[in-house]
């Protein structure tokens, strides 16, 4: 994989991330049918593209000519530590399953890696 798609999957990932903290606490406050949806999406994103962005963000290289890609990655992980923050403070219950998601996402994370390694 080239370098500039290894920093476009980590950097759209990162966002997906604040999409989805933000999607959380519009719908939870306004609709909670449309809450579940955006849970169950962003799960079930998160499941398949786990491996691919540890894989990338283990692959970058961090050297003189790429402080600009590590300082967005950096700026974007302390955008996400401060919605998640502010959300926890505002609606401790959307923490909680948050909580519960991650518990099922490392539950279902071997049963579908056997899975994927059958295929393969």
């Amino acid at each position: 994989m080239k370098a500039k798609s290894k920093d476009n999957v980590v950097i759209s990932s990162l966002l997906f991330s604040i999409l989805a903290l933000v999607a959380y606490k519009l719908f939870y406050d306004v609709n909670m049918p449309l809450f579940w949806v955006a849970f169950v999406c962003e799960r079930l994103y998160s499941l398949g593209a786990k491996e691919d962005f540890d894989r990338c963000l283990d692959d970058l290289d961090y050297d003189e000519d790429n402080k600009k890609i590590l300082i967005k990655i950096i700026g974007l992980i302390v955008i996400i530590i401060g919605i998640f923050i502010y959300i926890t403070f505002t609606e401790p219950k959307i923490l909680i399953y948050i909580a519960i998601g991650e518990v099922v996402d490392i539950i279902i994370q071997k049963p579908y890696k056997k899975l994927i390694n059958k295929d393969n």
